[in-house]
């Protein structure tokens, strides 16, 4: 599955878990990218490639949209 997420200014939520494999590319803007008990600062060009069950979510800190392209590579169980 892919998705095109937008992410306004200031735009923050809840750490969450995902089932799969992702993979993020920051398509425009610049954030930060929680990923566990760690913290990514990502520009634009930047990509990450994590196991889903990790807990993750990004922040917007900036003034500026950012939009990030997202992929979930799920697994047949």
């Amino acid at each position: 599955q892919i998705s095109l997420l937008h992410l306004d200014p200031d735009a923050k939520r809840k750490a969450v878990t995902t089932h799969t494999y992702e993979y993020i590319y920051l398509i425009s803007g610049s954030i930060e990218y929680m990923l566990g008990d760690q913290i990514f600062p990502m520009n634009e060009g930047d990509s990450l490639f994590f196991d889903g069950n990790i807990q993750h979510v990004p922040f917007n800190k900036s003034d500026k949209l950012a939009t990030l392209l997202v992929f979930y590579l799920f697994t047949e169980v």
